[in-house]
């Protein structure tokens, strides 16, 4: 690992291996940051809509810039982030965005996104030309983005605010666009050729230079996203390696009811008991780990986190909880004592309540139920965990919570199957 990203009190930053903060690295040479953004707000697309409906291209009035294309010059489209109604423009190196080398003499920028749509199963048809012009503000780094979530880490906004509060994004139906975006409608055209609707706009907006270090979420999205993936409930390859990952096989049925009991049981962290892990008394978490703890040698089941299989090819479970990294199945084998599955689909991984001695500098140690290590937890200290102030039980809690729509394939095949 070359660098990751953490979360500090002024957002989120990189680090390096070691775990140092990389403060105010810069590139070396003037860079642009291009990051097209379509959003789609209307959830009957989402059923429909698939990055391959999208075609991108961008050019600029300057000839210096090569149109702004990618390297390579080939635009890839994806859903590279949480919210499935954006579609991002990116590239075989980076998913989100591309950059672009800047001649030392240029300050301001007018380039177009031209967004063709074609959904034939919705019955749309659409093309947009956003036309943007960039003012590069001077500044003692050499690095221009797009991305708003970097402008937010510029220290000299904090705690003022950054120069623009909402991101330059291309909106479907070329209309409804947030108060304080410089935008001005130049064309909009119903049409009933083969070539659908024409949306055409335009908008100004100056952008700060920053270090290139604080382009942190560049590198958060760059693996696939859940609804990026082909998901299914029903499972014929690599199940003999997915079920000798657990000792232990709990009922479908009692893992629904939890599923239920962590929906319809609200929780508030903030106006619930204090002490350790206080999401583990939430009767979903208990009615679980009361399970575990009757059926498994290793009765000390406290809290626990669901992984989940989505594809048949795959060898690797989803966490249940989104911000965690999948992981392969051949990492929970050894820990086989520590897990029970659910059918051919999900793993649960038991852990033990944390306890002061698992307090180690600057960070906290996650013991399985086995005694092994699950996890370390860095910036917290006992104190916080002690008040309840950091739970980690609610990260299990939450991920059962969202389970039906994280996973809607295999929940809804587990309620047809609880159901017979």
């Amino acid at each position: 690992m070359k660098h990751a990203i953490t979360e500090t009190n002024n957002g989120s930053r990189l680090i390096d291996a070691q775990g140092h903060l990389i403060k105010t690295a810069d590139a070396d040479r003037r860079l642009l940051h291009v990051l097209p953004k379509l959003y789609v707000d209307a959830p009957v697309l989402h059923r429909f809509m698939r990055p391959e409906h999208v075609r991108l291209s961008v050019a600029a009035d300057q000839p210096e810039l090569n149109h702004l294309q990618p390297p390579g010059g080939s635009i890839q489209v994806t859903q590279c982030v949480p919210n499935k109604g954006y579609f991002i423009g990116g590239c075989q190196d980076t998913r989100y965005g591309w950059f672009v080398r800047l001649p030392d003499d240029l300050d301001v920028i007018d380039l177009v996104f031209h967004w063709d749509i074609a959904v034939d199963a919705a019955h749309l048809r659409q093309r947009i030309e956003h036309e943007i012009s960039l003012k590069l503000l001077p500044g003692p780094y050499h690095t221009w983005s797009m991305d708003l979530s970097a402008w937010h880490r510029v220290r000299r906004f904090e705690p003022g605010k950054p120069p623009l509060v909402f991101q330059p994004t291309t909106l479907l139906s070329g209309a409804g666009f947030n108060e304080g975006r410089n935008v001005e409608v130049i064309d909009i055209c119903f049409g009933d050729s083969e070539d659908g609707d024409l949306f055409v706009y335009a908008e100004s907006l100056e952008i700060p230079a920053i270090p290139f270090s604080d382009l942190a979420y560049i590198e958060e999205f760059q693996d696939k996203r859940l609804h990026e993936v082909s998901r299914q409930s029903l499972f014929t390859l690599n199940n003999d390696a997915h079920r000798a990952n657990a000792d232990l096989e709990m009922p479908a049925d009692l893992f629904v009811c939890a599923v239920r009991v962590a929906i319809e049981t609200p929780f508030d962290r903030d106006n619930e008991p204090h002490g350790v892990s206080p999401s583990a008394s939430h009767p979903a978490i208990q009615m679980l780990a009361a399970w575990w703890n009757v059926n498994s040698p290793n009765r000390c089941a406290s809290f626990l986190m669901p992984w989940v299989r989505v594809e048949d090819s795959a060898s690797e479970y989803w966490c249940g909880y989104y911000e965690t990294p999948n992981e392969p199945f051949a990492l929970f084998a050894q820990d086989k004592d520590a897990n029970a599955r659910v059918g051919d689909a999900i793993i649960l991984q038991f852990m033990r309540q944390i306890a002061v001695d698992d307090a180690r500098l600057h960070e906290i140690a996650v013991f399985l139920v086995n005694g092994n290590l699950s996890h370390s937890v860095g910036g917290v200290g006992i104190e916080e965990v002690k008040s309840g102030e950091y739970d980690e039980a609610w990260y299990g809690l939450e991920a059962l919570r969202r389970f039906p729509s994280r996973f809607p394939e295999i929940w809804g095949a587990l309620t047809e199957e609880t159901m017979e």
